[in-house]
């Protein structure tokens, strides 16, 4: 990955105790990128699809120049609704733990020549009822550990540090563009 055309950046904080991401792409390329689909890894006890739900916030787009804007109202109801629909997928089970990959679709995005999108992302607990599609702004009891490759190395910061800084690269996720690998090591999947 040596002067990618595309980067993932993230750091985790805490808001009301609830766990969250916030996942930068910056698109280092003299074209626009669409289409994309960004994989990350946890391990965890089974089940994990009827427990862990994930809740967009922070939705922001910024230009070549670096002027920020919100999402278009198109990208926000797209990705909204395709976070809280995201379910882990399990992969495999070694020693006693699951495996799980989910991807966030970022289909309607599209980043312009040079430009960034930012997201934060909450890790909320669903509805213990059948369909599991509610969120109960609660903390779903996930503990991050040397197995959750995409989430284990992220460093832990404070809501704001993005806001001052651009966060390190993650490596350990997978950005895809119409299935084509843009940033990170598909081996770990």
């Amino acid at each position: 990955m040596d002067n990618p055309k595309v980067q993932v950046h993230m750091y985790r904080y805490t808001f009301n105790t609830i766990d969250c991401f916030s996942i930068w792409i910056v698109n280092n390329d003299v074209i626009a990128h669409s289409n994309l689909v960004l994989w990350m890894n946890l391990t965890d006890v089974a089940g994990l699809e009827n427990i862990l739900g994930l809740r967009s916030d922070i939705m922001i787009q910024y230009d070549a120049a670096g002027f920020a804007k919100a999402a278009s109202p198109e990208t926000i109801n797209a990705v909204t609704l395709t976070a809280r629909n995201t379910r882990p997928e399990a992969l495999a089970v070694i020693n006693g733990l699951t495996h799980y990959r989910f991807g966030l679709d970022f289909s309607s995005l599209v980043i312009p020549a040079a430009g960034k999108f930012r997201i934060d992302i909450a890790m909320d607990k669903r509805s213990p009822w059948p369909p599991y599609l509610d969120l109960m702004n609660q903390n779903p009891g996930i503990t991050f550990g040397a197995d959750d490759y995409s989430f284990a190395a992220i460093p832990v910061e404070e809501k704001n540090y993005g806001d001052v800084t651009l966060p390190p690269t993650n490596p350990n996720v997978l950005l895809e563009e119409n299935g084509t690998l843009l940033w990170g090591y598909p081996e770990i999947f």
